[in-house]
């Protein structure tokens, strides 16, 4: 057996958070499909399971490390039927975008951003915090297993029934569609919080990587 030294602890942050930017970039450029990437790498850095120590919690740096949510205040205008999972937008070609910095993020405590705030409000009330997020979709769902079974009934209905309840029409008037890709939009604001929060604490130099922000170029419906 053979301990890791804090160098190489470090060394391993290092090596991680340049994989985690380098996707979230291909990501915005378009390349969506890296995307499923960031699961692993947000898993080695914050996930905890079993025996299994997250990068910070062998820094030892978990206990005070602020981690900074984007809000679920009411947002504004335009914006208000997108309310039951506010780390994501509608974006153009019919799918879903990080909201990036359009809503404010707020300083909270690393158990409250990871464990114990909700992303996602289902119809039967139950709640997805960014842990059983990234839990459910890498280990279940294809980023880092795929299960005959998905278990979470709050991630089946955001990822598979239409949670947030958006359709999309390229023409108009035209049949709506469901917009796509939210649980890549999803993990990559969590990304994006993350790389915020690491740079806010001086564990990684700026500036966190940010596009230019898309609007949608279609029409967007509500479906009750």
């Amino acid at each position: 057996m053979r301990t890791r030294t804090a160098a190489e602890i470090r060394a391993q942050f290092d090596v991680q958070m340049a994989l985690l930017r380098q996707q979230c970039m291909q990501y915005d450029a378009g390349n969506t499909l890296p995307a499923l990437d960031i699961f692993s790498r947000i898993w080695v850095l914050v996930a905890q399971r079993g025996g299994n120590k997250s990068l910070l919690r062998h820094m030892d740096v978990e206990h005070n490390f602020k981690a900074y949510g984007t809000t679920d205040e009411p947002p504004p205008a335009g914006l208000r039927h997108q309310w039951r999972c506010p780390l994501v937008v509608a974006a153009g070609g019919g799918r879903y975008q990080p909201a990036y910095d359009l809503r404010p993020l707020r300083e909270m405590d690393f158990k409250t951003w990871w464990r114990r705030k909700s992303i996602f409000r289902a119809t039967s009330g139950e709640t997805l915090s960014r842990e059983g997020f990234v839990n459910t979709c890498g280990n279940q769902d294809g980023p880092r297993h795929f299960d005959e079974k998905l278990t979470n009934p709050a991630y089946i209905e955001l990822a598979y029934e239409n949670g947030m309840k958006l359709e999309f029409a390229r023409s108009s008037p035209g049949p709506g569609e469901p917009l796509l890709e939210i649980e890549r939009a999803l993990i990559r604001q969590i990304a994006f919080e993350f790389d915020y929060a690491a740079v806010k604490a001086g564990l990684i130099a700026g500036p966190v990587p940010v596009p230019m922000h898309k609007q949608p170029g279609f029409q967007i419906s509500v479906k009750l």
